[in-house]
């Protein structure tokens, strides 16, 4: 099995647009919004993977809604570090990347691996949604040989949404490990 860096190259929005959901099979893709291969993104942040995005969105310094809850007179003066702390919020963003696929590839199996994306990801290729994965925190694989076009330029279109949460720690948000074309 050749296994092909996808590291360099990527462009990044951060930011939701359409599509939203992955409600279409290959009988009917998605002509606009990020998967729309003609959409002008070279305006977006050129980036290479490894990329956590939350890094750059800037901490928040806010009340924390579930602590508030618990706080009464009693713990006016108490330290809490939820109150004092800042904090990245979840956040939405899209990755595309244009890469060139042999003709010669042809009747071979063609596979996407993530070693990891956090944390729900959605995945379009030439504007046809491939699959997803839920969670952060292990890598995945997608079967992509019938997407492919082979001898030609193809677009993978990967919205990132790191709005919920598995921890209490700082988990970022992003195409955080490295990603693999594997023929």
């Amino acid at each position: 099995m050749d296994k092909i860096s996808m590291d360099a190259g990527w462009r990044f929005c951060l930011g939701n647009m359409p599509p939203y959901s992955p409600t279409s099979a290959k009988s009917g893709g998605f002509g606009r919004g990020a998967a729309d291969m003609a959409l002008d993104d070279s305006g977006w942040a050129l980036v290479d993977v490894p990329h956590d995005y939350m890094l750059d969105c800037g901490y928040v310094r806010a009340e924390h809604p579930a602590r508030q809850e618990r706080l009464g007179p009693a713990d006016d003066k108490a330290y809490d570090p939820l109150k004092v702390a800042g904090y990245l919020p979840g956040r939405v963003g899209w990755y595309r990347k244009r890469f060139e696929v042999a003709a010669g590839w042809e009747g071979k199996r063609v596979y996407l691996h993530f070693d990891g994306v956090y944390r729900d990801c959605t995945l379009y290729l030439n504007h046809y949604h491939v699959g997803g994965h839920k969670g952060g925190y292990t890598g995945f694989y997608l079967d992509v040989t019938d997407f492919i076009e082979y001898g030609g330029v193809n677009l993978l279109a990967v919205r990132v949404d790191a709005t919920e949460h598995e921890g209490w720690w700082y988990e970022g948000g992003g195409i955080y490990r490295h990603a693999w074309l594997c023929v």
